[in-house]
């Protein structure tokens, strides 16, 4: 990890920066099975946050969507509420983006442009939302369409954009369904939360767990 990066996480600093909404990927270290925490502001109480546990390994009953079980926090606890640091389960790890250091050398300075890219997205990389975004494809799919082995060569070293098109021109039904999935699921955050929530998987004995 980015020694900056690292300095932020391990001192607590990083915490400053929790906003809502945001979600977390999780993934359960004995079964394997996948699920995102989703946390909300209450609209009538600031002190209190709405928590979503999406199983994307269970459909609810009568429903082609995944179960939801929905929790209210304590602001003040967030980062020890157990309907939020869920025990044996890995976090999705925080995707950086190294920067070439050519870029800003002795010989000259990065121009302004391009330093304000690296610093507004220092804390949520463009890599880590590609990661992000095909960690939930990959689940969607396995909960869709169960007999597609994405492990399998043949679909693993297939551009995530051509499955989409696929889905989107063929199965219209199930393409509206991923919108909904990353509507709710996926959101624009300055800083990742796999890094405002780093430390408290750890703590918990929980590992962090990187896009397999």
């Amino acid at each position: 990890m980015n020694l900056a990066i690292n300095y932020l996480v391990r001192s607590n600093g990083i915490k400053k920066f929790f906003k809502t909404p945001c979600s977390l990927f999780l993934t359960n270290n004995e079964t394997g099975y996948k699920s995102v925490v989703v946390l909300k502001e209450h609209l009538n109480d600031s002190e209190i946050l709405n928590v979503s546990h999406w199983c994307l390994f269970n459909k609810k009953q009568n429903s082609n969507f995944p179960n939801v079980e929905k929790y209210k926090v304590n602001k003040f606890n967030v980062f020890r509420d157990p309907g939020v640091i869920f025990f044996n389960h890995s976090l999705m790890e925080y995707i950086e983006e190294p920067i070439d250091s050519s870029l800003n050398s002795y010989r000259g300075a990065m121009n302004q442009k391009k330093y304000d890219f690296f610093l507004n997205n220092f804390l949520n990389t463009d890599d880590h939302k590609r990661i992000k975004e095909k960690w939930l494809w990959k689940a969607f799919n396995n909960f869709y369409f169960p007999k597609i082995n994405f492990n399998d060569s043949k679909y693993y070293f297939f551009p995530i954009s051509n499955h989409q098109k696929i889905i989107k021109e063929k199965r219209s039904t199930e393409w509206k369904y991923w919108l909904l999935w990353k509507r709710n699921l996926i959101f624009k955050n300055a800083v990742a939360a796999e890094l405002i929530f780093n430390q408290e998987y750890k703590k918990n004995s929980n590992s962090i767990l990187i896009f397999p």
